[in-house]
């Protein structure tokens, strides 16, 4: 992820693409130089970003004109813990249920197994009573 700086300068960077490329170079020191271009036919190509916004990021100088929030601290780091902790609880439930339906299939042959048994004894015991 980029910070506000880079970003800034990237900005600039990508307004030097829409030149011819023998003058990118000329561009580039022009405009990290001054923060404009002047082209060959004499037009003026104006960075978005001036030097002196690029310093503002960077030393912090201007907190609510230039911030530099580091977004990935302040938002995905703690997510990304959040995502594991939630994935590993996904796969506790997915054992979970695993768990379950293999104790009611053992259930299930038990009580048939014993079925039969059951059943002859209730006779056997009935026999007897009579």
């Amino acid at each position: 992820m980029t910070d506000a700086t880079q970003f800034a300068e990237i900005r600039n960077e990508l307004e030097i693409y829409n030149l011819p490329v023998d003058e990118w170079s000329a561009a580039l020191t022009a405009i990290n130089g001054t923060g404009s271009y002047t082209k060959k036919d004499g037009t003026v190509l104006g960075a978005p970003f001036k030097p002196d916004d690029i310093q503002k990021f960077k030393d912090g100088s201007d907190p609510w004109g230039h911030p530099n929030t580091d977004w990935y601290k302040s938002t995905l780091k703690d997510w990304s813990l959040n995502n594991v902790i939630i994935s590993r609880l996904m796969e506790e439930q997915k054992m979970l249920n695993i768990y379950c339906h293999w104790v009611t299939k053992i259930k299930m042959l038990i009580t048939k197994i014993l079925q039969p048994v059951t059943n002859s004894m209730i006779y056997v015991l009935t026999l007897t009573q009579t």
